[in-house]
Parts: C-alpha cells; structure tokens; sequence
C-alpha cells in the first residue's frame, strides 16, 4: 500500500507550502510502513528537492518517530521546527 492517509497528505501539503515559502535548509519526514517515503515522493512531485528530503522510516510508534527525528537532526545546523497534527 502506497498511499497515504488524509492526516498524512496534509502534513506533507503543509510541508510544500512552508518549503516554498523560504527558510528551511531540509525537511525531515517520518512514519513506518512506508508512509515517509510516500510523503517524500509527493513533496518532491511538488518540487522539493530529493536531496533536502530526509526520511526516517524505521518508526513503529509516535514516541520512536520523536526519538529518531532528533537524532536525524541532531548534526543539522540552526532552529528546528516541528509540524504535526
């Protein structure tokens, strides 16, 4: 299963449109089961580049998202924001 949930297309519309809007060096996507790389492919469809995308795919719970997005952005220069719903 390839698609994603409707929490998840907006998480990632959202994500394109703060993209677009300047500011950030990288976008960090997490979600098991494949929901991050499918997330990825849509915000790259949408012209974000592959290369500022980075997917935490490892996640099989909430809490291991967390853990894992920090430790994906620990080396990352600068402010962080985090977008959920």
């Amino acid at each position: 299963n390839n698609f994603i949930g409707i929490a998840s297309y907006w998480r990632a519309y959202y994500a394109v449109q703060v993209w677009k809007e300047g500011g950030f060096e990288r976008i960090v996507l997490s979600g098991g089961r494949g929901v991050a790389q499918s997330m990825a492919d849509l915000l790259i469809c949408s012209g974000v580049p592959r290369d500022r995308i980075v997917v935490e795919a490892g996640s099989e719970s909430t809490r291991e998202n967390a853990v894992e997005t920090v430790r994906a952005v620990a080396g990352f220069p600068g402010p962080k924001v985090l977008m959920t719903t």
